[in-house]
């Protein structure tokens, strides 16, 4: 496996593992039209649990396009 091919699919992993955790908050907040009853103990998890989420997206979107940008140094 290229160092390309490595890198996408553990990216990918990631950011599949992010849209699973979004799908399911989106489910606690309402979004499968059920009433959860979060404890404002839970609403507080949740918001971290999202600021987290985003944190590692903005992360893997950076280093991704890091690499892009070594890959493409080198094909120059």
């Amino acid at each position: 496996m290229t160092t390309f091919a490595r890198i996408a699919d553990h990216q990918g992993d990631r950011l599949l593992t992010a849209s699973y955790a979004l799908s399911t908050i989106a489910d606690l907040l309402g979004c499968d039209g059920l009433e959860h009853h979060l404890s404002d103990q839970d609403l507080k998890g949740l918001h971290h649990a999202i600021k987290a989420i985003s944190n590692l997206m903005q992360c893997l979107a950076m280093e991704l396009y890091g690499i892009a940008e070594k890959i493409d140094s080198k094909a120059k």
